[in-house]
């Protein structure tokens, strides 16, 4: 029957002349001319995808591509001493056991806040993966670099899927450029930051399960599957950072309850949902005491009243003046200097047309914008520090981006041509939209990561060399002080490097006794450091840390005298 139907529409007007197949699931009638330019379109939508993502793994390379040395602030030394002390002992313990991670980190322990512990209140993966990727890779630092590099782009294929089921190949590939060059992002991986990054690329995959479900069960065929897969997403999410999670949360009830608005009816069966959630604690069983203590620090520690707006202007800014206290540079507030203020037209537009239609797919943007607001603003409604409420800053592009993207079709959509007049002026624009992108934002974003940590703001050959050296013939339990290393950052990554621990800072000493009273905590080395004086041509602080030096170890010799750096035993002086 369907070949005769097919037969008959032959050289009907609007139909083509040659031989038709026919989708009996979606009632088209698809000619093979047409099923063949589908398949060359899908070979370059996958060749650009690819081209992409190895692109934005080369460009976030750049900071350990251009200097083979560990680099980051923040967290970054701690993720690099942990994968790079699972490597060398070929073991998983308790993380903190080691001294050097035990002395100055285990009062964030599964015990709670400020109360010591060998054991770390976060779920292993990240660091074990990391340790895997330093294995095979073979180099333990490029490996290790380069891996997190892959991970944290990966959002760029997790957010392509999302907005090209839901819009389109054109909204997905203008904004998944967008998002290769955000600076929020990027700022955030050479801080270190790289699990809420990791975290939030499962972001658009859930949204897009919960989305398909959600169409699912309203057109009456339920398929319970994507709630399911939407379970371990989620607990993958939570397994890499716990924050990123409540933006999850608060997105799918908004969305949830628009849809009970537009729909008038309940969008979900309880027995499915109860179903995902029973998978998502099973998937969490091995690790739910770390993560209910993960929890608890994520969400309740570092949240001080200084933070904490009480400004009710805040409500009509995108961030409350609690964000003006938070340790970072302040640019990272600028829709300006982070996104291009090109960008901020189309953002609006995008919004406007989303409004307009309020199609499903355009309720789950919406509910995802209005939810970042509401969570940016948490410090106003609930007295949350901006210093918690900081993570989300990083699924601002996400959403952004896309609705960005969204506007410039929206533009698209009000010019009023010819279709053949139309596919030359899509052309144009999208060629215009490329040239502002490369200027605005692709070049900036390459140079800060080409230029990311350059010295002296890294660990320099002559520290490391020194730090490899103390890792082989210095007990891990000494406590070595460093004296001419100025940068602190520098100072953390000799520690790791060296699995040592190398003080900070002048106060650090008193901090660990006061912490550990149960141990004899004194100094058992000097790291005398002329390569950072030497480096900034301070000749003056040299000739005093020379007078130092002499001083005090007038009657010792160092056990290392390398690349203008010595080190001093002084456990029998």
């Amino acid at each position: 029957m369907e070949a005769a139907r097919i037969e008959s529409l032959q050289g009907i007007k609007g139909y083509p002349l040659e031989p038709n197949t026919y989708s009996s699931s979606k009632g088209l009638y698809i000619s093979s001319r047409h099923k063949s330019s589908m398949k060359k379109s899908l070979v370059f939508e996958v060749l650009f995808l690819t081209i992409l993502f190895l692109f934005s793994v080369y460009m976030w390379s750049l900071p350990i591509k251009n200097n083979p040395l560990p680099y980051g602030e923040v967290d970054s030394a701690h993720h690099f001493g942990i994968a790079d002390y699972i490597t060398e002992k070929d073991m998983i313990g308790e993380f903190y056991k080691p001294a050097f991670l035990y002395f100055l980190y285990s009062q964030r322990s599964i015990l709670g806040g400020g109360k010591i512990s060998t054991e770390s209140p976060y779920p292993p993966n990240f660091f074990i993966n990391e340790a895997i990727a330093q294995i095979i890779g073979g180099d333990r630092v490029a490996s290790y670099y380069l891996f997190l590099a892959i991970l944290c782009t990966s959002v760029i294929l997790s957010s392509y899927f999302f907005i090209r089921k839901l819009f389109g190949v054109i909204p997905a590939f203008l904004s998944t450029l967008l998002i290769m060059a955000s600076k929020i992002d990027i700022l955030t991986f050479i801080m270190g930051q790289y699990v809420i990054l990791v975290s939030f690329a499962c972001l658009p995959l859930i949204l897009y399960c919960y989305y398909k479900y959600i169409n699912s069960f309203l057109t009456r065929k339920p398929k319970p599957i994507y709630l399911y897969i939407m379970a371990f997403f989620l607990a993958t999410q939570y397994f890499n950072h716990f924050w990123s999670l409540v933006d999850t949360a608060v997105t799918l009830l908004i969305f949830t309850i628009f849809l009970i608005i537009k729909e008038k009816k309940f969008p979900f069966s309880i027995k499915h949902a109860t179903i995902a959630l029973v998978i998502f604690f099973v998937v969490l069983g091995p690790f739910i005491h770390k993560s209910v203590m993960s929890l608890q620090v994520e969400m309740f520690s570092g949240t001080a009243a200084t933070d904490i707006s009480d400004n009710w202007l805040g409500l009509f800014k995108w961030y409350t003046s609690g964000y003006a206290k938070i340790a970072v540079g302040q640019e990272i507030f600028s829709y300006k200097e982070m996104h291009g203020q090109w960008t901020l037209p189309l953002l609006i537009i995008g919004v406007l047309f989303l409004l307009l239609r309020r199609k499903r797919e355009d309720l789950l943007l919406l509910s995802w914008l209005l939810a970042l607001y509401i969570i940016l603003h948490f410090d106003i409604f609930l007295g949350w520090g901006a210093s918690r409420l900081f993570r989300s800053v990083n699924d601002v592009p996400y959403i952004f981006y896309p609705l960005t993207a969204i506007g410039f079709m929206g533009v698209l959509a009000l010019i009023k041509v010819q279709f053949r007049i139309k596919k030359y002026i899509k052309y144009a624009f999208i060629a215009i939209f490329l040239v502002l992108f490369v200027n605005f934002n692709l070049k900036l974003s390459f140079e800060m990561l080409d230029k990311a940590y350059q010295y002296p703001l890294r660990i320099n050959p002559s520290q490391y060399q020194a730090a490899l050296w103390m890792k082989e013939n210095i007990d891990e339990n000494s406590i070595v002080y460093p004296q001419g290393t100025l940068i602190p950052k520098t100072k953390r990554f000799i520690r790791v490097v060296s699995h040592i621990t190398n003080l900070e800072y002048d106060d650090d000493l008193e901090l660990l006794r006061s912490l550990h009273p149960d141990l004899n905590i004194s100094i058992t080395h000097y790291f005398v450091d002329y390569s950072e004086l030497i480096m900034f041509g301070m000749k003056k602080e040299m000739e005093a840390l020379q007078q130092w030096e002499k001083t005090n170890f007038a009657n010792i010799s160092p056990i290392y005298d390398k690349n203008n750096i010595r080190i001093y035993d002084v456990r029998n002086k």
